[in-house]
């Protein structure tokens, strides 16, 4: 499991999941995508960046020992 931990100002939401994917627009936004399982195709993504109302600056993703593995964010971040 992972823990995706999304940030915007002062405020963070955690979620948990078996597997989510990152994905590059082309204007520099990330989409972190969760997954409920394995099974189902479908998840829901989350935008990482400016210019969307509804979007998160950051993004860190922990594995099951609490260690970050992944940092996303607009600038700095690269995908797979």
């Amino acid at each position: 499991m992972f823990t995706v931990k999304l940030f915007k100002d002062n405020y963070r939401t955690s979620l948990s999941c078996p597997h989510y994917s990152v994905e590059a627009l082309e204007d520099g936004t990330k989409v972190v995508t969760v997954y409920k399982n394995y099974i189902y195709k479908d998840g829901i993504g989350y935008k990482i960046g400016t210019g969307y109302e509804e979007s998160y600056e950051s993004c860190y993703v922990e594995n099951d020992a609490g260690k970050t593995i992944d940092s996303i964010n607009p600038e700095t971040s690269k995908c797979g």
